[in-house]
């Protein structure tokens, strides 16, 4: 499934607003009408048995469960410093909350559809299954969109399973 750049438009306008957050020392960002909260204290986890390898665990959010996805592993990024810190982004795909390590949170700017750059014009024969755009807040700074939705579904076999339906509300 691919997502396209305008999913990552707020309904009924031709802005977006993007939260960008560090990973790897690379910026990155997300839709904010996707981002539920952020939990800026690691939090502890709970191993779930059989998880995918990019599933650091679960961890309770109010009332839910929330499994999280370390985000680094998943893109094959290598960790730079190993602080033993990171924050967790807690969002809703699917109607389902699930969460994604990050090292730090920057900023929320706001941009229009015309400002957002489709990954294929830039990175045209590079392996960019998970970048589905670019923004540039400023001449030298760019930030990658990722494709959220792609990333949960191809954990989804395993995330999906009774199991893990079970245990989301409880």
């Amino acid at each position: 499934m691919k997502l396209e750049a305008e999913s990552y438009l707020k309904s009924g306008s031709n802005e977006v607003r993007v939260l960008e957050y560090k990973l790897g020392g690379m910026s990155f960002g997300i839709n904010i009408l996707k981002v539920r909260r952020i939990v800026n204290e690691t939090p502890c986890l709970t191993d779930v048995p059989n998880s995918p390898p990019n599933v650091e665990g679960v961890f309770r959010d109010r009332d839910e469960v929330v499994p999280v996805i370390d985000l680094a592993s998943f893109l094959g990024m290598q960790a730079i410093a190993a602080t033993g810190h990171k924050k967790a982004i807690i969002t809703e795909f699917f109607g389902r909350t699930h969460s994604f390590f990050v090292d730090s949170i920057d900023w929320i700017h706001h941009f229009y559809w015309k400002d957002v750059i489709d990954a294929e014009e830039v990175l045209a024969g590079f392996d960019h299954r998970y970048v589905i755009g670019i923004v540039k807040p400023s001449e030298d700074h760019m930030i990658q969109l990722l494709d959220y939705e792609t990333i949960i579904l191809a954990l989804t076999a395993t995330l999906q399973t009774e199991e893990w339906s079970e245990g989301g509300s409880g």
